[in-house]
């Protein structure tokens, strides 16, 4: 039957220090001849002694964390209760001492601890369950009874403390600096050579395009043989697709009147009108056969065609000559055979076959075109809009006659085996 608390506390008497025995293996004092182990009659040993007691079971328990503590001497806890001589070792010898010496010694380790309240403690104490919350809650216990009589509620907190600290993780601290560069690795095995790549091969005109599946008709960059990228509309819809279109006239919004070296070159609106450019074509049509395809249309809607054999046009040098087989087929009429094997005019380069003292056609007719000394047709002319009383205009002869401006023209080739 136990005893009062109080009581008991009067039995204890003080502990010579000269009789304490050197720490063991996990730091507990060996029995010597001058120093028998503790009596069971005396609160501390009688603890240490019943290993089923949570505090002797504890102190006896080296993989927990408070057994672990009290067992490694190099642990400021352990250290302080194997050195009696110590405050803190000497009140665990001295259960019947008050323990307001560490409370103020902040400098050192554990009173450090102690007056660290900024951590969350009330857990242990109101966990009565837990064997230093059982011990709190214990006042007819030594070892509560002590921490009851020596300390307030909050100074409880501050001993707790460190027995939280020493079941939880530290606070991360800050991040330490960098450390150095390390040494380069090793290089690794060369691997095997691989397999050279295909070379691919640009698309020389709109029908090789076709022939590998393009089917949409639109702008598509080409690579024609001794020429650098070439941007290009292709129709891939009419007659089987695969037409280069170089001439288009849609809506009046490009102004065709213009001189030598802007025909040369090339103009116009991809979205609307243009003219591809007379050196571009010459380039494109030197090498090969080709069919020329004319595709027309009236103000009424009504739309018709005209295709011949072997275009081309020659060089700067030829003033850009047209080259022209013979009329294929088409409900437009020929009305370009004519102009054949004549050459280009502008108002700025007359090089068409009228007599002298007349107007030069280019000039005349406000447009370009394989003048003869005039016109059957002259599809670079004024965009006039229909009929009209005078010669001019967009002009086919055999389709709408020459007083006559169309709404819609396409000029276009592509290659064909002979």
């Amino acid at each position: 039957m136990r005893t009062d608390s109080k009581s008991r506390m009067g039995e204890l008497g003080s502990i010579d220090s000269t009789k304490i025995g050197n720490p063991g293996p996990h730091g507990k004092k060996q029995e010597t001849e001058d120093y028998p182990a503790r009596k069971v009659d005396h609160p501390l040993g009688y603890l240490i002694n019943q290993v089923d007691h949570p505090m002797g079971y504890l102190i006896n328990q080296v993989d927990h964390p408070m057994g672990y503590l009290i067992n490694q001497v190099d642990h400021p806890l352990g250290y302080l209760i194997n050195q009696v001589d110590h405050p803190m070792g000497y009140l665990i010898n001295q259960v019947d001492h008050p323990l307001g010496y560490l409370i103020n010694q902040v400098d050192h380790p554990l009173g450090y601890l102690i007056n660290q309240v900024d951590h969350p403690l009330g857990y242990l104490i109101n966990q009565v369950d837990h064997p230093l919350g059982y011990l709190i809650n214990q006042v007819d216990h030594p070892l509560g009874y002590l921490i009851n009589q020596s300390l307030q509620s909050a100074s409880r907190q501050k001993i707790l403390f460190f027995y939280t600290k020493c079941t939880m993780k530290w606070r991360k601290g800050d991040q330490g600096a960098p450390g150095g560069k390390g040494d380069i690795g090793l290089s690794g095995e060369k691997g095997n050579r691989g397999e050279k790549a295909a070379e691919y091969q640009g698309a020389k005109n709109c029908k090789e395009l076709r022939e590998r599946g393009v089917v949409f008709s639109g702008w598509y960059t080409i690579y024609p043989d001794d020429m650098q990228p070439l941007m290009v509309l292709c129709d891939m819809v009419t007659d089987g697709g695969g037409w280069i279109v170089f001439q288009r006239r849609v809506d009046g919004s490009i102004d065709f009147y213009q001189d030598w070296e802007t025909y040369k070159r090339g103009f116009g609106n991809q979205l609307t009108e243009f003219w591809l450019g007379n050196e571009n074509i010459h380039r494109l049509t030197s090498g090969g056969n080709f069919q020329l395809r004319v595709d027309l249309e009236d103000f009424d809607n009504n739309r018709t065609y005209a295709t011949y054999s072997d275009f081309s046009i020659n060089g700067e040098g030829d003033f850009y000559r047209l080259k022209l087989g013979k009329f294929i087929a088409g409900t437009a009429g020929d009305s370009l055979g004519i102009h054949k094997d004549d050459a280009f005019s502008t108002k700025d380069k007359n090089n068409d076959k009228t007599k002298e003292g007349f107007i030069p056609c280019a000039e005349h007719y406000k447009g370009a075109w394989w003048f003869i000394s005039c016109l059957d047709s002259h599809l670079n002319g004024q965009y006039l809009r229909g009929e009209h009383t005078k010669i001019g205009g967009v002009i086919w002869f055999a389709f709408r006659g020459l007083k006559y401006s169309l709404k819609f023209t396409e000029m276009k080739f592509r290659s064909v085996q002979k």
